[in-house]
Order: C-alpha cells, then sequence, then structure tokens
C-alpha cells in the first residue's frame, strides 16, 4: 500500500464457472468486473460480498442475486437463464443492467464450459462496447482484455524455444 492509497482486491476477466466465494477479510470493497460466470447448473455466481463493485459481467446460468451480497453497486451487466435475472436486488444499487438478454456469443451454443467456444460478443450484442469504459460487457472487454482459456497465468511465457548451435 502506498501512503493515502486505498487497497482494493479485484477479480478481471475471467471465465469462473461456478461460485467466486470471497473470504470474509476481502468480501469488501472489491471490484468484480468484466468476467463471465457461467455453468450448467444452477446457483450463486458470487458469495460473501458487501460494497463491492460489480460491473461489466456476464452470468449466464449463475445467479448474481443471494442473501450474502449487501450494499454492491451493480453496472453495466447482463444475466441470461439464471434462476433470478434480476439485478439490483435487495440492499444493492446499480444502473444499465441488462436482464435476461442473451449476450450473442460468436459460438457458444451452450452453457456446457467448452474451452473450444468463443465466448466474445458478435458486433450485434447489446453488450458489443456497451461496458463503463467503452469497451464490451463480459471477459473480453476492459483495459485488460487478455483471457486465455488454457489456464495460463498472464506473465509472459516461453512455449517453444529452439537452440541453433551446439554450445
Amino acid at each position: 500500500k502506498r501512503f493515502g492509497q486505498q487497497v482494493r482486491d479485484e477479480v478481471t476477466n475471467n471465465l469462473i464457472r461456478g461460485t467466486l466465494n470471497v473470504a470474509t477479510a476481502s468480501a469488501t470493497n472489491m471490484v468484480i468486473s468484466h468476467n463471465l460466470f457461467l455453468n450448467t447448473t444452477a446457483g450463486n455466481a458470487l458469495n460473501n460480498l458487501s460494497s463491492a463493485l460489480v460491473s461489466d459481467n456476464i452470468f449466464w446460468g449463475r445467479t448474481p442475486a443471494n442473501a450474502t451480497l449487501n450494499y454492491c453497486v451493480f453496472t453495466n451487466n447482463i444475466t441470461y437463464q439464471t434462476s433470478n435475472d434480476v439485478i439490483p436486488f435487495g440492499t444493492n444499487t446499480g444502473t444499465n443492467n441488462q436482464v435476461g438478454v442473451n449476450p450473442l456469443f460468436v459460438n457458444a451454443p451452450d452453457r456446457s464450459n467448452n474451452l473450444g467456444y468463443d465466448y466474445q460478443l458478435q458486433a450485434g450484442s447489446t453488450g458489443h462496447n456497451a461496458g463503463s469504459d467503452g469497451t464490451d460487457i463480459g471477459a473480453f472487454g476492459g483495459a485488460s482484455a487478455f483471457v486465455d482459456l488454457t489456464g495460463r497465468a498472464r506473465v509472459p511465457l516461453v512455449t517453444t524455444l529452439s537452440i541453433l548451435n551446439s554450445s
């Protein structure tokens, strides 16, 4: 922490296949942006959050609405085919959310978590360039829109190396 700065935890540009359970120590003032929450089974996308910013995410089959989220701000999110598409809810607030709207992925015919699918948004999607920052809503938007669905870290990684001499 630098002097005078507030430290925040961020969860950004991820494909989350299930529930993001936040530890109690980190549950306040988090930023959760530009993620895709999906699963073939119904359930909560987020647990244990208070006063968090939940922005520019797509919730497909995983509901953001549950009793463990309080005083969060939901902005520019899309919900689709969840058990409760409505956001904001309860003590939470927010604007510009698209409730019950098909995000229109390039190639994702179902929620089967297939890494061969293309979860980028089609040009005709209501989430295309509709994020709070002017980029796409979902995992492929935002300032750090690098998403590697293979699970590799976001750091430089040598995948092949050719040595041209024998010494």
